[in-house]
């Protein structure tokens, strides 16, 4: 299972269900409950965008990443996804006071 911000927990599997931990009920997901292997599914805090792996064929991976809010696939030609999260923005403080206009490109 994977924690929402401030909502139900997810949990993928044949289907993909939110749990709510104030009632423990499971409710199938409104975007993702009946799509076919699901083996990961975030949410970003900030944006609240979605992203999860769905797998391809008979496997459980992907080279796939797929989004919503807005629709969006990122390809990723090769590679065997099976887990992917968003990562939190770090703010200068974060990296050690070097602010990103400042970073060498």
């Amino acid at each position: 299972m994977a924690r929402t911000p401030d909502g139900p927990e997810q949990r993928a599997a044949a289907h993909t269900w939110l749990f709510d931990r104030t009632t423990h009920q499971f409710t199938k997901h409104p975007r993702l409950g009946d799509v076919p292997r699901v083996t990961s599914v975030h949410i970003d805090t900030v944006t609240q965008r979605l992203l999860w792996i769905q797998g391809d064929g008979t496997t459980w991976w992907s080279d796939v990443l797929r989004c919503a809010h807005p629709e969006t696939t990122i390809a990723v030609p090769g590679e065997n996804v099976y887990k992917a999260r968003w990562m939190p923005r770090r703010d200068a403080a974060d990296v050690g006071g070097v602010g990103r206009d400042r970073v060498r490109r």
